[in-house]
């Protein structure tokens, strides 16, 4: 909209569908920012895994919608997910966009745009996620490397309990 490739009627429902949701986007970024927030600044880990589970060798990520996704082994308040980071720089900075279309830069509006430039540091970035072994971006948790899989005697295996 900001590039005028839109004619004005166009404009004009565009900006009322965001004027429209804006609220519930609000909402959707502050339970994010808030409920799912680590405990160092900028970081973010999908809470709700289970712990203590003897079910799974890599406790489930149900929250993030990636169930399967490999997670450290061992879940904590410690943890720091770079796919829910990713997501809420994106929120932030699109939000705080929307913000601006609809001239809605109130406290808000500020906010948005701060925890978007925390986000986009690469310098906390690379802190926080980048790993030189790998020379790659990973989450930052507890992982043990030495996990094997092996058959229980037939008499272990309770029906219900494993």
């Amino acid at each position: 909209m900001k590039r005028n490739k839109f004619t004005a009627t166009e404009r004009d429902q565009i900006s009322s569908v965001l004027d429209r949701a804006f609220v519930r986007l609000e909402a959707w970024f502050q339970w994010f920012n808030t409920t799912q927030s680590g405990k160092d600044m900028s970081s973010y880990f999908w809470h709700g895994r289970d712990n203590a589970t003897m079910r799974e060798l890599n406790p489930k990520t149900l929250t993030s919608g990636l169930d399967d996704y490999p997670r450290a082994s061992h879940p904590t308040e410690d943890e720091h997910h770079l796919d829910l980071r990713c997501w809420v720089f994106l929120a932030a900075d699109c939000t705080h966009s929307i913000s601006k279309l609809l001239q809605k830069e109130h406290e808000l509006g500020k906010e948005y745009d701060s925890t978007a430039k925390l986000l986009s540091n690469f310098e906390i970035l690379n802190q926080m996620h980048f790993d030189d072994a790998h020379g790659t971006y990973l989450d930052f948790g507890n992982h043990t490397e030495k996990n094997r899989c092996e058959e229980l005697p037939a008499d272990m295996v309770f029906l219900g309990t494993v």
